[in-house]
């Protein structure tokens, strides 16, 4: 929805009548800023969402600006119909070309990289990450001296096909996140799923100590605890490495617990794939190859 659909869907739900919106001003007054034939101010804004008696998360949440909206829709038409040839092709025409790649804006490098991510090694056209292109999303992130909603999109999606010096020069600068308080859920969630990422990436390459010091500046973030899936996983995580460096089954165990919770919170994708993740990574400890594709367990977006 555009800003102005979006008052009047929320107006039209509650059955409040256009005239009682600014009733000081005149009644084509509010129906310019309804119909778009007027642009609405900060504070015309805050009064509307006061009469609607709307939080700002809560309306921006029904609001995008198009772009967005069809992106991801398409994308989740693709991850849920990854054979289905159409959705493919209209996801990769409008955002997937090789001058997104190397763009200069956030937003476009994040749904690139969001694609590039989520579907390699499913769909043979897209390629493995170049050095060449890692360079770039280095470059671009170590040079801002603040990182928004975007910038921790791009990030999460491709943190863990850096090398471990990568890794540590950009994370040193886009965590612990700063302000942390006042950001945004969906903000602070791709930031949570960097960690999760960064620490998966580790044990993957039995890096065991250096996923330990990930997992201690995880531990530092969320400090309400509003995001119990980036908290369990965490821990998730932490059990891993523990069964690994000691056996002790009481630690496999946990691991099972959280897994049964996932596949009974009903998502059984997950919770299978979990279980492989498992199976080779702690009772097995393999080990990623130079240029292997991650396994797509929780290295996706949330």
């Amino acid at each position: 929805m555009l800003i102005n659909d979006t008052i009047k869907f929320f107006r039209t739900m509650k059955n409040i009548p256009s005239s009682s919106m600014f009733p000081d001003h005149s009644k084509s007054y509010y129906s310019k800023l309804e119909n778009g034939r007027s642009s609405i101010k900060i504070n015309e804004l805050n009064n509307v969402l006061n009469r609607l008696e709307l939080t700002t998360s809560e309306f921006f949440f029904y609001f995008d600006d198009g772009f967005d909206g069809e992106f991801v829709n398409l994308f989740r038409d693709c991850s849920i119909h990854p054979e289905d040839h159409m959705r493919k092709e209209n996801l990769l025409k409008h955002y997937y070309s090789i001058e997104m790649a190397y763009s200069k804006n956030s937003k476009i490098l994040a749904q690139y990289y969001s694609i590039k991510s989520h579907f390699l090694g499913k769909w043979p056209n897209i390629k493995s990450f170049s050095n060449t292109e890692k360079e770039h999303i280095i470059n671009y992130l170590t040079e801002k001296s603040f990182y928004t909603y975007y910038d921790y999109v791009l990030f999460s999606n491709s943190i863990v096909y850096f090398d471990r010096r990568q890794t540590l020069d950009v994370t040193t600068r886009m965590l612990p996140i700063a302000w942390e308080s006042f950001r945004d859920h969906e903000t602070k969630k791709y930031a949570y799923t960097a960690y999760i990422n960064i620490i998966t990436a580790r044990i993957y390459n039995k890096e065991y100590d250096e996923a330990k010091l990930y997992i201690e500046m995880a531990e530092k973030e969320d400090i309400k605890s509003s995001n119990y899936f980036f908290k369990f996983s965490i821990q998730y995580l932490k059990n891993m490495i523990l069964f690994i460096e000691t056996e002790d089954l009481v630690y496999l165990n946990k691991i099972y617990n959280f897994i049964s919770l996932v596949e009974d919170a009903g998502d059984s994708s997950m919770a299978n794939l979990l279980k492989e993740e498992v199976s080779n990574f702690a009772l097995k400890s393999k080990k990623i190859s130079d240029g292997e594709i991650y396994p797509n367990t929780l290295m996706k977006d949330q």
